[in-house]
């Protein structure tokens, strides 16, 4: 398979705290990969440094033949990088259909903004009926369909996900999980960073288990769920209150 990004020997953290310590990562043209770690295990960090919100201290990283780490955040996004952040950040003054259109301002988008519209409300037809109503009136589960709506409005080649489980009930998990699957049909990479490991392996092809900043396992969703360490690390503790997750294609079963 032919990479799209690739991070290699990564180091990056905030002031003289390191947190990623020679990470190397790497997602491949119409896949989904879940990067899974506890809590300091740089997850984010990693998402931050992809997006150009922070910058490494060493390595690379680069996406689809372009050095990223040579052109700024909103150049990220034009060549096709679109991230839905952890805990959604809606602009919750501004109704659901303008923060989808902020979504789309980015010159390769926004000559399709219409019919991107239109896919983005069939992914998530609770949109629609809320489409004039504030963002900050949603529930937390309709921000984070908006948030992973506002990031599709970007047409990504590579959609980044941050924590799309964070604090939705276990119905509303599902019902997130399953537009993500329907988004990795479509064959747009996906990056997905989460907690809720049965969640992110419902939906991922191969994983990659993050322990202080470094790769501490790697490989196929199928190996990686039988591994002993994972099991034990995030297996056990991530199914929400009693509830599993099938592979991808089975989220309704």
């Amino acid at each position: 398979m032919s990479a799209l990004l690739e991070l290699k020997n990564l180091h990056a953290g905030y002031g003289d705290s390191v947190v990623l310590n020679g990470l190397n990562i790497t997602v491949n043209l119409g896949e989904v990969v879940a990067i899974l770690g506890a809590n300091g295990a740089g997850k984010t960090t990693t998402m931050r440094v992809i997006t150009g919100l922070l910058n490494p201290t060493a390595g690379d990283v680069m996406f689809d033949g372009i050095d990223l780490l040579k052109i700024p955040a909103h150049l990220r996004v034009e060549a096709g990088i679109c991230l839905s952040p952890e805990g959604r950040q809606v602009f919750p003054n501004l109704s659901v259909e303008d923060n989808l259109i902020l979504g789309s301002y980015c010159p390769r988008s926004r000559s399709r903004r219409k019919e991107t519209l239109a896919e983005v409300f069939d992914l998530f037809p609770r949109l629609i009926d809320r489409r004039k109503q504030s963002a900050g009136l949603l529930s937390g589960g309709e921000q984070q369909m908006l948030a992973i709506g506002r990031a599709m409005m970007g047409r990504p080649k590579l959609l980044l996900l941050d924590e799309p489980s964070l604090g939705l009930a276990p119905r509303l998990v599902h019902v997130v999980f399953d537009a993500i699957a329907q988004i990795a049909s479509s064959d747009i990479s996906i990056l997905i960073v989460e907690q809720n490991t049965q969640a992110a392996l419902s939906v991922a092809e191969r994983g990659y288990v993050i322990v202080h900043g470094e790769v501490f396992e790697e490989a196929p969703v199928s190996e990686l769920m039988n591994l002993d360490s994972v099991k034990k690390a995030f297996i056990g503790s991530a199914t929400t209150k009693g509830q599993t997750f099938a592979k991808r294609g089975d989220l309704d079963a």
